[in-house]
């Protein structure tokens, strides 16, 4: 059998425990020479277009690969799981990689696709989108945004999702307009080939939305860094104000205030001005949800959509660049004690400020 004519596997992809292991597990599948795997979601759409059979293997029931193919059109078997294979998200790094890879190649063999129903992945983020009340009007730049910003999520194992569905009631909590509102205005921009939306209504930028929505990215946290650094808002707002302000600065403004702003590489959030950057960066990290008693990391950024959850964090001295530690566990409301470096006392945090929160963790602590 050909390199074509084997299954192309696509893993999740994340800074967590469960997330390297779907890599692993697929690397594995290759050795064995039962498949193909491909880290490129690109890849795989297009290759899954041309008619190759396309199998996502994700890590946890959050099922982030699988909802995007099948956000794109070709997630007709999504096909595995590694919690459906009896991987517990908080023993992922004790699990057996052959033993995991044989059970996928037995199901590969058998074209098992126990998670094909359709809507079976339409799962809510772990962080959830907050409900807003629209003051304006909303226009192309509003929706780019918050799409962008939607798509990428923490999950169930705790990983970043880049790219991942959304769906228009997501955007219309999101922009604080009503999902008829939403849905009028995605399909404006459907109609100008800047998004695409599966059988469920999944939202997906297309590459020339992706272009769009990055230039607007890059402005948005530029703006960002000028409303805190030289208008003196408190970072808790500045994802709003840099939203208001954006009308103001043409191209050239905007090029002009990068240059006196000294060229900043991260908004106040710790998001790196490049959204490409911010992608690849995603790979490396997992929420302060996700990290066991013990474990060692340093912030690296704070998830915008909620300024009063953002103004909170900071107080708390959870910013970007800080190391903490999490010193317990808790299963009630709290989520986490947690020692900020430089702190006299541990701060305890709930499990939603701990889902916002996004760290590199310290291997081998």
């Amino acid at each position: 059998m050909t390199s074509t004519e084997l299954p192309l596997v696509l893993p999740c992809r994340g800074g967590t425990a469960t997330t390297q292991l779907a890599a692993e597990v697929a690397a594995a599948l290759d050795r064995l020479g039962v498949a193909e795997a491909t880290s490129d979601a690109a890849q795989a759409v297009a290759a899954a277009r041309r008619g190759r059979r396309v199998v996502a293997l994700d890590g946890c029931a959050s099922a982030c690969r699988a909802r995007l193919l099948e956000a794109q059109g070709v997630g007709v078997e999504p096909g595995l799981n590694l919690a459906e294979l009896g991987v517990d998200v908080e023993a992922a790094a004790e699990a057996d990689v052959r033993r995991l890879a044989a059970e996928a190649a037995a199901r590969l063999g058998r074209h098992d696709r126990p998670s094909t129903r359709s809507g079976q992945h339409r799962r809510r983020p772990v962080h959830p989108p907050v409900a807003r009340r629209s003051t304006r009007a909303h226009d192309v730049n509003d929706y780019l945004l918050a799409i962008d910003a939607l798509a990428s999520t923490s999950v169930e194992c705790g990983a970043v999702a880049a790219d991942a569905p959304t769906l228009a009631a997501h955007v219309s909590l999101l922009l604080g307009v009503s999902r008829p509102s939403a849905g009028e205005a995605l399909a404006r921009l459907q109609a100008r080939g800047l998004v695409t939306r599966g059988a469920q209504k999944q939202v997906v930028l297309t590459p020339r939305g992706r272009d769009a929505a990055d230039r607007i990215v890059r402005r948005h946290r530029l703006l960002e860094r000028f409303a805190v650094d030289y208008l003196g808002y408190p970072s808790g707002e500045c994802f709003e104000r840099a939203r208001m302000l954006e009308r103001a600065f043409d191209d050239d403004a905007i090029e002009r205030l990068h240059d006196k702003l000294g060229s900043p590489e991260r908004c106040p959030h710790g998001w790196p001005g490049d959204p490409r950057r911010a992608r690849a960066e995603g790979d490396e990290l997992c929420t302060l949800l996700a990290l066991p008693e013990g474990a060692r990391a340093t912030v690296a950024r704070i998830v915008e959509r909620d300024g009063a959850l953002t103004l909170r964090l900071f107080e708390l001295g959870l910013v970007p660049g800080v190391d903490v530690a999490v010193e317990q566990r808790r299963s009630d409301p709290l989520g986490l004690s947690v020692r900020i470096a430089g702190a006299l006392r541990d701060v305890d945090i709930d499990a939603g400020a701990a889902a916002a929160t996004l760290v590199h963790a310290s291997h081998g602590n």
